[in-house]
């Protein structure tokens, strides 16, 4: 099978910031297709998996964030699917900081 794996995301309005997300894959994991999507995005940011579907180790995790965004903690829940096993979910902070 396979686990996600990130660190937390710090910006500030205005900005935006890439990210390493590491999908560690398990024994007879390495070609499975993962999709990976995110939930739980504050109004004005987008963020998103470049590629949102991958067979290799490592993606993108992009995230843009508008002058208008307010500051605070958020909380993105980043999901793994992958066909004929069970979803991966991690949860990890958002911190948007003031300008």
């Amino acid at each position: 099978l396979y686990t996600l794996e990130l660190r937390p995301i710090s910006v500030s309005p205005g900005d935006s910031v890439t990210s390493l997300l590491t999908i560690n894959r398990g024994e007879n994991f390495y070609e499975v297709p993962v999709t990976l999507s995110v939930d739980g995005v504050p109004s004005g940011v987008t963020v998103a998996a470049v590629p949102a579907t991958t067979t290799k180790a490592t993606t993108l995790l992009v995230a843009q964030v508008s002058g208008q965004a307010k500051a605070g903690r958020y909380m993105l829940r980043i999901r793994g699917t992958s066909p004929g096993y069970p979803d991966r979910v991690i949860v990890i902070p958002l911190v948007m900081r003031k300008r």
